[in-house]
């Protein structure tokens, strides 16, 4: 995907088709996502199917979290979310390369009861989140949203899994095979 951009300009890629059930429309997403991994690294998503209420939910709830005292901010302070490593961090509490960050913030991650096998092992970052009881709305933004972006999770890895398979068992026939009888015990 060689462009013109100036240097500092993102691909930006519609992802819209990996919702649909168009396979060509799936084929050209992951060929653009191919193209910008290999020029850039990075690159803008639209067409995601994201609600824009859900996202302005989920803003507005993390705007009137942010804006509370530090002490209530504290109540859910990662200490208290032991390995599953959610919560609140607060201006300076996390480090990159040894220096404190500039930056507060929420850790959360997929919604996970006591009884979780993983939870109930003890697996890191496998869990229950750290809602405020201030911002009640923030429970339902975050895990509405969470689930919105696993689904789209999968869309693209399935797409792109599938896609990447195809160029790989061109070299390597055998591998499909293999992989796709794997999948079926």
């Amino acid at each position: 995907m060689a462009d013109d951009r100036p240097f500092g300009t993102l691909p930006v890629v519609d992802v819209s088709a990996l919702l649909s059930s168009q396979l060509a429309g799936r084929t050209e997403v992951a060929r653009q996502i191919e193209g910008a991994c290999r020029e850039h690294g990075f690159f803008y998503v639209t067409g995601h199917g994201v609600p824009p209420d859900l996202l302005a939910r989920l803003t507005n709830a993390c705007t009137e979290f942010f804006a509370l005292p530090q002490a209530a901010k504290m109540e859910i302070t990662m200490a208290r979310g032991g390995p599953a490593w959610r919560g609140y961090f607060p201006v300076g509490a996390e480090l990159t390369s040894g220096r404190p960050d500039l930056k507060e913030g929420l850790y959360f991650g997929a919604e996970l009861g006591d009884d979780d096998p993983r939870v109930r092992a003890g697996l890191p970052l496998h869990g229950r989140n750290l809602f405020p009881r201030q911002v009640p709305e923030l429970r339902s933004a975050v895990l509405d949203y969470i689930a919105a972006l696993t689904d789209l999770g999968q869309a693209f890895t399935g797409t792109y899994g599938d896609y990447l398979l195809g160029k790989v068992s061109k070299v390597f026939p055998q591998l499909r095979r293999d992989v796709l009888t794997d999948q079926a015990r």
